[in-house]
């Protein structure tokens, strides 16, 4: 915790960088991303924050599904059809046509996260998207990262659960606000590799999960 994920995170999509100083480059597809234009992002880049208030912009579930297929341009019977993917794939027809304000904080974490789903990004971004769901939903979004994942997308997610860790493919572990390592990578690699690391924070709770 502190450790400055979520700031290192908001650097993949140029719309949500902090402001202050930059090192370094980040590239996406091969070339600089701030050479992708804001549309491209839109469409390739999904981002769930932490906080899902603060990404949640409708009154209604199926409307927050469809407002940006819409806000894109999709034809009506495209954006149904998304919508209707979505739906039955993270298993919200019981929410469907709900408020949003009748929504509890896991509830609406899933949402945001389908809202993002619908949009077919090739690239996810996930801040801690597990937090304040149920056991079933957290079980539910892990198969679905990694049918993503398997199906060609690539998926970065902040975690502090380790039933999201331990399926990663890779791991980077960062040490923690106030420590000597506060704010660097202390390890990276495989479950594998980082539960044999000695200076690794999350490597011995990952080793538990793989004997």
């Amino acid at each position: 915790s502190g450790s400055g994920k979520t700031t290192l995170l908001r650097h993949l999509k140029t719309v949500l960088t902090p402001h202050g100083n930059r090192t370094g480059s980040i590239f996406y597809e091969g070339a600089p991303l701030d050479q992708a234009d804001l549309r491209k992002q839109s469409y390739e880049i999904g981002f769930v924050m932490q906080n899902p208030d603060s990404q949640i912009v409708t009154d209604k579930v199926w409307h927050e599904l469809a407002f940006g297929l819409e806000n894109a341009g999709c034809p009506p019977e495209e954006i149904h059809a998304r919508v209707a993917e979505t739906v039955e794939a993270l298993g919200l027809e019981s929410l469907c046509g709900q408020s949003i304000f009748s929504l509890s904080g896991g509830q609406k974490q899933l949402l945001a996260f389908a809202s993002v789903y619908a949009m077919g990004p090739k690239l996810y971004i996930l801040d801690e998207p597990t937090t304040g769901l149920h056991f079933a939903d957290v079980h539910k979004l892990v198969e679905i990262l990694k049918r993503l994942s398997e199906g060609g997308n690539t998926v970065v997610v902040i975690e502090h659960n380790l039933d999201v860790i331990k399926t990663a493919d890779y791991i980077i572990d960062i040490g923690p606000e106030g420590g000597d390592k506060g704010g660097t990578v202390v390890a990276q690699g495989t479950p594998e590799e980082v539960a044999q690391s000695p200076v690794s924070y999350t490597g011995k709770y990952v080793k538990k999960y793989l004997k």
